[in-house]
């Protein structure tokens, strides 16, 4: 029996990739595999950005300096070029920190809500992980579904990865948010 296609746009394909990945990286999983499939998804939801005049908070941060901008992109992108090429430095070993992860996902996951006009619902878990981890970087004004959620999770400094993974096999009861 064949399989049949799968039709998919290029914002529903980041979304997939990114939910999956958050999935891992809530999991405590394979934590190469979830920086990829972050790092995949990221980079479909910039170029897209690109084409709206919209900018990654990180890959298109204004404040770095033009001189030193090659540098920064050279680091950002590292363990995203090292994880997917193998041809310019077969036997080379990365000393990776996962938590460059968790600022990529975020930005991700922001990028979707700017570019689709909606949350997706393992972005929203996501981002109240990120945001109870990180309380003072994220402004909750123009994010009440997320603010409200947050409230349901109990103290922010209390929060960890594993209290939020029963919230991803439960259907998602929130308005104008994708699966």
């Amino acid at each position: 029996m064949r399989t049949p296609p799968d039709t998919v746009s290029k914002l529903d394909a980041a979304r997939r990739q990114l939910s999956t990945a958050i999935s891992l990286f809530l999991r405590e999983q394979d934590t190469v595999s979830t920086h990829t499939l972050t790092a995949a998804g990221h980079q479909i939801l910039r170029n897209l950005a690109k084409l709206r005049g919209i900018s990654s908070l990180i890959k298109d941060n204004p404040h770095v300096r033009p001189e030193r901008r090659a540098e920064f992109i050279a680091a950002v992108n590292e363990a995203e070029n090292f994880f997917k090429h193998a041809d310019r430095d077969p036997d080379a070993v990365l000393e990776f920190r996962p938590a460059q992860t968790e600022y990529l996902l975020q930005d991700a996951v922001l990028l979707y809500h700017q570019l689709a006009g909606r949350h997706f619902y393992n972005g929203t878990v996501y981002l109240i992980w990120f945001i109870a981890r990180h309380p003072d970087l994220i402004d909750l004004d123009g994010l009440p579904e997320i603010s409200s959620l947050l409230q349901t999770v109990g103290p922010p400094e209390s929060v960890e990865r594993g209290d939020l993974v029963g919230f991803l096999d439960r259907p998602s009861t929130l308005p104008n948010v994708d699966a």
